[in-house]
C-alpha cells in the first residue's frame, strides 16, 4: 500500500513538473542586462482639426493664384490675389473671389469649431466679402471683416474658435449674502 501511495505521489509530481512553463534561462554573465518587454508603440499624433480642410483646399485649388498655408495654432490662411478679388477700387467681390468664398462657407459648415476672419485693404471690401458669405447661409458670428488685408489681396484665415465655458459658477449663495438671507 505504502508502495502504491509512493508511486501514485511521484506520477502526480513527473505530471506537474511536465505541465509548467520552462524556467528562463540564466543570463551569461552576471553583469548582464536582462532583457525587457517591448513598451507599446506611442500612440500616433492626433492631427489638427483643419488638417482635412487645409489638404482639400490645397487640391481644390491647386494650379490657381491662390495660396493657400497654414499656421502653427493648426490655422489655415488664403491669400487671394487683388487682380482676382476686386475691379479697381470696386468693393463687389469678382467671380474667382466669390468660389473661394463659397468653398470655405462650406469648411465651415463641416468644422463647426472654425471661425473665418477677412482681411482686404478698405472695410467696404471686407464687409462685402462677409456679406457674400452670410448669404450663403454662414452665420454671421461666425465671420470676422477686418481691415487689415494688403493691396496684394485678400487675407482669409480659417481657425477654431476658443474653447467655451466649461463650468459656470451658481452665484446664488454670493447674492444671499449680501442681501443678508
Amino acid at each position: 500500500m505504502k508502495r502504491r501511495l509512493l508511486t501514485c505521489g511521484l506520477v502526480l509530481l513527473v505530471a506537474g513538473c511536465a505541465s509548467r512553463a520552462p524556467a528562463p534561462a540564466p543570463s551569461t554573465s552576471p553583469g548582464a542586462p536582462r532583457a525587457e518587454a517591448p513598451k507599446p508603440a506611442a500612440p500616433a499624433p492626433k492631427p489638427a482639426p483643419l488638417a482635412a480642410e487645409q489638404r482639400w483646399l490645397s487640391q481644390l485649388f491647386e494650379g490657381t493664384p491662390v495660396v493657400i498655408s497654414s499656421d502653427a495654432d493648426g490655422g489655415v490662411n488664403l491669400l487671394v490675389p487683388m487682380v482676382h478679388a476686386f475691379d479697381g477700387a470696386s468693393a463687389k467681390p469678382k467671380p474667382a473671389l466669390k468660389v473661394v468664398l463659397d468653398k470655405l462657407g462650406q469648411s465651415l459648415k463641416r468644422q463647426p469649431t472654425s471661425r473665418l476672419t477677412i482681411g482686404a485693404a478698405g472695410s467696404e471690401r471686407a464687409q462685402a466679402a462677409r456679406a457674400h458669405l452670410v448669404s450663403r447661409g454662414v452665420a454671421a458670428h461666425r465671420v470676422a471683416a477686418q481691415t487689415a488685408g494688403s493691396a496684394d489681396g485678400v487675407a482669409l484665415r480659417l481657425s477654431l474658435a476658443p474653447a467655451g465655458i466649461g463650468r459656470l459658477e451658481d452665484s446664488a449663495p454670493a447674492m444671499q449674502q449680501r442681501s443678508g438671507h
